[in-house]
């Protein structure tokens, strides 16, 4: 893991800390947005949640690890803006998953949300959503290996 990269990134972060409201930041006519970033760290003895009996190199192939430390870069931000009688919505979130041992796994992955919520008189209202999420789902807590 290139570690020095990693610290970068955290340098990065507190800068970025220094300059993001927490409670966010008013926009024209009334509306919010709300920025977000975050770094973790984890450890996790079988990624793939091979059973003890199971050799890893026959099952994985070679250059893969059973285990590995993931960091896990966020930057995202809600964002809510009124128009008149409308009102639209965005999430937005990317991450940077890097792994230690098992490079091929690296990956950027994105969930975002749009959505549109309006009114047209006094008796017609909609709402309209609109989601995009593109990822290498390798989850650290349930027991599945899945790609979206």
């Amino acid at each position: 893991m290139d570690f020095g990269r990693c610290a970068g990134r955290r340098l990065a972060l507190a800068a970025g800390l220094g300059l993001t409201p927490v409670a966010g930041a008013d926009l024209p006519n009334s509306g919010i947005f709300r920025p977000y970033i975050a770094d973790h760290l984890v450890y996790d003895d079988n990624l793939f949640r091979l059973a003890n009996w199971v050799n890893p190199n026959t099952v994985l192939g070679p250059g893969m690890s059973k285990w590995d430390v993931v960091n896990q870069f966020t930057a995202g931000g809600h964002i809510d803006i009124p128009v008149s009688r409308q009102t639209f919505l965005l999430n937005l979130r990317l991450d940077d998953n890097r792994f230690a041992n098992n490079k091929d796994l690296d990956n950027l992955s994105t969930d975002d949300m749009a959505n549109w919520k309006w009114k047209l008189g006094r008796t017609l209202s909609g709402n309209s959503d609109m989601g995009m999420s593109d990822s290498l789902l390798l989850s650290l807590i349930p027991n599945f290996f899945l790609r979206t």
